[in-house]
């Protein structure tokens, strides 16, 4: 791997690991709250449905080298908040 990269990989990790944490504990928080299963379920879906719809958007957006840079520059700030 080459050192220049090395910050990016580690980046996606992190941010990966967050959101695996995050994405398992929804449920969690939600019947805490006292929300049916129905809401649990649509909450945990909700990212997928989103994942799914963002994906190709941002893939075509990433088309050259300079822009696939910025896109993954705005979307690990996107996770950070």
């Amino acid at each position: 791997l080459p050192r220049s990269l090395l910050l990016v990989v580690l980046s996606v990790f992190a941010q990966m690991l967050g959101e695996g944490v995050a994405i398992s504990t929804i449920p969690l928080h939600l019947t805490a709250m006292g929300a049916s299963p129905l809401i649990v379920g649509a909450a945990t879906s909700a990212f997928s449905v989103a994942q799914m719809i963002c994906c190709p958007i941002l893939v075509r957006l990433s088309g050259c080298q300079q822009s696939r840079t910025s896109i993954l520059r705005l979307c690990l700030a996107g996770a950070a908040f």
